[in-house]
């Protein structure tokens, strides 16, 4: 027998430092082997070693664990691990060291900011700080973090001090009189400590810019310039004054110089002045400038204006007062001084005529006549006629102003003999020679003319004319009275919505009566004598309209019926609506609040509507404004600016601004506003976005108690409806629940959303519904659960549940609603999508939504009840700030709900209008022009979306009627597709080159490449093996379809690190293809070959036999490639057109042609070349559409 001893434990390995912090480190050590005579191992013991001072101690573990944490160390130190072991005999000795150095520590106190000066030029500030105070066991200081914030733009600066001696910096490039926070952090090389903050102005400098919308106009009479103008765009300081340079053209003088000095509080930025002691009719030269303080800033460009004629100073003179027995008219001539007319000057001579039998008559003879004559008719014998003329000329300033010369003297004639001889007495006898010998002409004697003798008859006619006058007072009332009825009754067909309808519903009725009806028993299209092309309109058995055949406007009308509105020349107008001319179709809107102060686009407020288009016209008035690099544009959009900055001026007059925000940083305010609820703060994603204007805010209800009224959202009109739109901001995570309480307060079930979760690495939305199908969130009384998702590659649509729980409603149980939720993800931000094709059929699918919640195949398949809100529930639209695709949006979609009752729109005035409701909405003048890009495409096109029962109809619209122009629509559509929209444009992709093309499902579905010459072979197959193509169609035109396709036996790549691999063909037959790259990975292709004439007599045939092929490989990206041609055709584009078609079909019982057409034209310009490829592609899917009623 062998007796068990034990001994003590051998030396344990060295330690490992697994986890780590500035004052703590977690050690851990392997278990080594040992015999029996050690075991069993108590417990281990850790000698902890502070280098810097020797300084030691030991740390145990509870038991024979092999890690432990060590505390209580001290950052940046250096420490030294070494672990022993115990048993119940004895303990080894400390094993091998193990160095560690622990992460040092930030400082915990800022740097404090001894001086903040302007400096030398308006431009910098001098900077002085003092060093934090640091703890003993904090690293020292090795350098200085400065950052400067824009107050209102956000825009960063940031500067970087090494060293730890210096304490002052110069910080330049700022902008001159303008509102900074400054932060500045201390630096150890652990971490930066808290900033030290302070907020300046810097100093004024001379403006920029010159003064902004110059706008001269001349004065009444020639002497004076009206100016106006509004504030430089950069001041750079309060402007002290304006400087008028001014010259006549002629003149070689220097210009003349005129300094206005503006009031110190003057808080208008609009300026005018009336420039006087100018010559009349002189062109001159005029330059503005602004200047501050600091001096005068850069004159304006050089502006010519023209001063006003003035009156004729010169008398006309009679020549000649004749008559003619032989024609009987009396002939008047007379001459003026060349010089009394000015030049270019629109220019009349008046004569007044006065008889002695009581009438008067006034002739203007245009001054531009070669001869200054006038024949007078009508003249009676012993009649007593008395004649003076003046020179007037037509105001330039206002062309409804004539300005008069002094008269001529009276010339007087009387005829005494009308007979064979012709005796007349005139002022103005011709010369002897011009007369006949049977006329005879006596001078009037001037002192012989006696007025009273001249004219006695003429006090009779008068006295028989005052026993008329009450007659005539008469007369003239009834006139006043009538035309006051006729304005009255005008005014009420253009306001009076009661009796416009009444009037209405009377014409109808008489045209009804008079015309017949309309629509045909069958569906067959009829048209009236005199009247365009009416919509087609199917009925049922019973009478009930069952659908509408498509104008391309169609707007779901729920599950009754569709509205639609058509004509052969207008497609925003039909059978169902009124005339084009008729002022009643841009009428205002039938319900909303009376007490909205704000006007809708269709309420006539008596305003020239200077930007009203109609959509005949839009295309030119779209190339107008586009012509000289958008400088209508941007001339409109500078001028909607300005109004929102007069508006925003107004709510900073109406509103009380915080005294510390005034005195601590008074531009830290939106145009000098900020909410002084520190709580209104919390609550807005960006400082300088807030709601705006007041008026037009979101009032939420009160929650458990509290008062929470404030959200970032407003209340937004359509055209016609008020209240159409909630624009708010991306919601907040500690506003979830208030996004949630608006859309159950304001009883939405549609919201709109337009960005990204993340964008140019920036989180611009936080995610406020669930992830997966039936997770929920809740967000205080609600709760939101996923129903149901569905991706393409424009957008996604969720069915979201929302429930007010239990708790919160007082009712005992949980309320329900269904809402939708609609997420475009390819719209950048301060930018516009590449295409306006996907937006125009996303706001259509949205539009359709609003109609009716299960108008869409995919939410009428939804499980669940769902609850449809009131029609005058808003859409809620979101993008990050909800500002500029928020206002792009609304702007496009009200208008496109506008243009369905009338053939007119006015962008300008609507974004002016929904500008009041929510400030800044369309930010950018880009977003501007992209706005009426997309309306541009709209009034061409209609809505192109259609749904599978109206598909037939569209397509016979297409082909069968005309534009305005005389092109078939088919044609039209053509025709635009033919256009490029690149700048440079891009012509069709070269051979062998791939190009990525979108699907349904995908933003890069395809993958199409352009014939494969050996030369260029490896190129296809690298882009093929980057992409990780795991099928490829083969379109071949051979006429056999067996063109010979070959693969390399071998191709190089290049990796990240500039590494060159091969990739080897392992095998390939006529069906698969298999590659491997030498570091072993590999890559299985499918092929799959149509005919290209099989393509396109059956392609759905085609389609079909691709997908059961396929199966799971057309879940990748699908190569395309034409085989045996040349020249690249436009084969492989018709089959992503019908694969896209087909799926989109599939899914929404739905399909867009137009959107893939102009995708794919987006795409390669070029891609289409003929109309009958067009033609084409709407025939076989209508086919496809047929197929599918039969089939169903």
């Amino acid at each position: 027998m062998f007796a068990n001893f034990l001994v003590r434990p051998p030396v344990p390995p060295k330690p490992t430092v697994v986890k780590h912090s500035d004052r703590s480190a977690t050690l851990q050590w392997a278990q080594y082997a040992s015999s029996a005579a050690h075991q069993p191992i108590i417990r281990f013991s850790i000698l902890v070693a502070k280098t810097e001072d020797g300084s030691l101690r030991v740390v145990s573990t509870p038991d024979n664990r092999t890690t432990i944490k060590i505390d209580g160390l001290w950052p940046n130190t250096r420490y030294s691990f070494s672990v022993r072991a115990e048993n119940a005999v004895g303990e080894s000795a400390f094993g091998a060291e193990a160095a560690f150095r622990t992460v040092g520590q930030a400082p915990r106190t800022a740097p404090k900011i001894t001086s903040l000066t302007n400096g030398t030029t308006p431009f910098c500030v001098e900077l002085s700080w003092d060093f934090p105070e640091l703890e003993k066991e904090i690293t020292p200081i090795v350098g200085f973090r400065i950052m400067i914030h824009r107050v209102g733009t956000g825009a960063l600066r940031e500067w970087y001090v090494k060293g730890n001696k210096v304490r002052a910096q110069t910080l330049c490039t700022l902008e001159a009189y303008a509102d900074y926070v400054l932060t500045i952090e201390a630096d150890n090389g652990f971490g930066y400590s808290p900033g030290e903050t302070m907020p300046f102005r810097t100093d004024e400098s001379a403006p920029d810019d010159p003064p902004q919308l110059i706008q001269i106009r001349p004065v009444v009479r020639g002497e004076a310039l009206y100016l106006t103008w509004r504030e430089p765009s950069r001041p750079n300081g309060i402007v002290t004054d304006y400087v008028i340079y001014f010259k006549d053209i002629p003149s070689k003088r220097e210009m003349s110089r005129l300094s206005l000095s503006v009031s110190p509080n003057e808080p208008s930025k609009a300026f005018a002045y009336n420039l006087t002691k100018l010559l009349p009719t002189t062109r001159y030269k005029i330059q503005l400038a602004a200047a501050t303080s600091k001096g005068e800033g850069m004159r304006s460009e050089a502006l010519l204006a023209d001063t006003d004629y003035s009156a004729s100073r010169e008398t006309p003179a009679v020549t000649n007062l004749s008559f003619s027995c032989d024609n009987s008219l009396l002939t008047l001539q007379w001459t003026i001084v060349p010089s009394a007319i000015p030049t270019g000057a629109n220019a009349n001579f008046r004569i007044n005529l006065l008889s002695s039998l009581g009438q008067s008559r006034i002739f203007n003879v245009s001054a531009s006549e070669t001869s200054q004559k006038l024949f007078i008719d009508k003249v009676q014998q012993s009649e007593r006629i008395s004649l003076t003329i003046l020179a007037t000329v037509q105001s330039r300033a206002d062309p409804t102003i004539w300005l008069d010369g002094p008269s001529s003297a009276p010339a007087h004639f009387v005829l005494l003999a009308a007979g064979w001889k012709c005796h007349f007495r005139s002022t103005a006898c011709p010369q002897a020679l011009s007369l006949s010998k049977t006329t005879i002409c006596e001078h009037f004697a001037t002192h012989s003319i006696n007025t009273q003798q001249l004219f006695g008859g003429q006090q009779a006619d008068q006295q028989r004319g005052d026993a008329n006058g009450p007659f005539v007072f008469l007369i003239f009332g009834a006139a006043i009275t009538l035309a006051i009825s006729v304005l009255f009754t005008c005014i009420l067909r253009r306001r009076c919505f009661l009796f416009k309808a009444f009037l209405r519903h009377k014409k109808d009725k008489k045209n009804h009566q008079k015309r017949g009806p309309l629509l045909a028993e069958k569906g067959h299209h009829i048209r009236h004598k005199g009247a365009e092309s009416t919509s087609l309109v199917q009925r049922g058995t019973n009478g009930v309209q069952d659908s509408v055949v498509l104008p391309p406007i169609t707007v779901p009308n729920g599950a009754a019926g569709t509205h639609t509105l058509n004509s052969s020349n207008n497609i925003f107008s039909g059978a169902e609506t009124t005339n084009s001319g008729d002022a009643s179709c841009c009428d205002g809107p039938e319900d909303g609040d009376d007490d909205e102060p704000e006007e809708l686009l269709g309420m006539n407020d008596g305003r020239a509507a200077t930007t009203t288009v109609s959509v005949l016209h839009f295309d030119a008035y779209f190339e107008e404004m586009s012509a000289n690099a958008n400088a209508g544009f941007k001339r409109q959009f500078k001028e909607l600016e300005l109004d929102t900055l007069a508006m925003l001026e107004r709510e900073q007059a109406a509103a009380s601004v915080s005294e510390n925000c005034a005195k601590m940083m008074p531009s830290s305010c939106v145009n000098g506003i900020m909410s002084n609820n520190e709580g209104e703060k919390f609550k807005n994603r960006y400082v300088d976005v807030i709601a705006l204007p007041r008026k037009s805010r979101i009032q939420l209800g009160d929650r458990k108690g509290c008062r929470q009224h404030y959200i970032n959202a407003n209340y937004v009109d359509s055209c016609d409806v008020k209240r159409a739109y909630i624009a708010t901001q991306a919601p907040l995570p500690h506003t979830f629940a208030d996004f949630w309480a608006m859309v159950w307060q304001e009883r939405s079930n549609v919201l709109v959303a337009l960005t990204n979760m993340v964008e140019s690495g920036m989180k611009k939305c936080d995610q406020y519904w669930p992830n997966c199908t039936g997770d929920f969130v809740q967000a205080d009384d609600f709760r939101i659960t996923l129903n149901a998702q569905r991706t393409n590659s424009i957008f996604t649509h969720r069915v979201l549940q929302l429930t007010k729980t239990a708790s919160s409603n007082g009712k005992g149980d949980d309320i329900e609603r269904t809402v939708h939720q609609l997420h475009f993800m390819a719209w950048p931000d301060h930018g516009v999508p590449d295409s306006p094709f996907p937006l125009l059929h996303f706001i259509n699918y949205v539009a359709e939504l609003i109609q009716c919640p299960t108008a869409t195949a995919f939410s009428a398949n939804v499980n669940g009840t769902l609850a449809i809100a009131a029609e005058s529930a808003p859409c809620v639209v979101h993008c990050s700030a909800g500002l500029g695709r928020s206002g792009a949006f609304i702007l496009i979609d009200s208008l496109r709900r506008h243009l369905l009752s009338c053939d007119r729109i006015d962008v300008v005035d609507q974004l002016r209008r929904i500008r009041r409701q929510r400030a800044q909405l369309v930010q950018t003048l880009e977003q501007f022009i992209f706005c009426h890009e997309v309306l541009r495409h709209l009034v061409a096109n209609g809505i192109t979306r259609q749904p599978r029962t109206h598909f037939a109809n569209y397509v016979r619209f297409l082909l069968s009627q005309r534009t305005p122009a005389g092109q078939r629509r088919i044609r039209a559509q053509f025709v635009d597709l033919l256009s490029c929209p690149h700048r440079p444009q891009q012509c069709a992709p070269p051979t062998a080159q791939c190009v990525p093309l979108p699907g349904y499902h995908r933003t890069n579905e395809f993958l199409l490449c352009f014939g494969m010459p050996a030369e260029r072979e490896e190129q296809v197959w690298h882009k093929l093996w980057q992409c990780a193509c795991q099928a490829i169609v083969l379109l071949d035109s051979c006429s056999d379809g067996q063109t010979q396709f070959d693969v390399p036996s071998q191709f190089t790549e290049t990796d990240q690190n500039g590494a060159i691999k091969t990739i080897n063909l392992i095998k390939t037959d006529n069906i698969h293809i298999h590659l491997r790259r030498d570091d072993g990975k590999e890559l299985f292709i499918r092929l799959h070959r149509i005919h290209s004439t099989a393509l396109l007599h059956n392609p759905w045939l085609q389609i079909e036999r691709l997908q059961c092929e396929l199966q799971d490989q057309h879940r990748g990206q699908l190569a395309v490639l034409e085989l045996g041609t040349a020249v690249p055709s436009a084969v492989p584009f018709l089959f992503c057109v019908f694969q896209s078609a087909a799926c989109q079909l599939e899914q929404e019982s739905a399909v867009d042609v137009l959107l893939w057409l102009a995708l794919y034209r987006h795409a390669v310009c070029g891609c289409w070349t003929e109309q009958t490829e067009v033609e084409l592609v709407y025939r076989k899917v209508l086919e496809l559409v047929e197929l599918q009623k039969t089939l169903c």
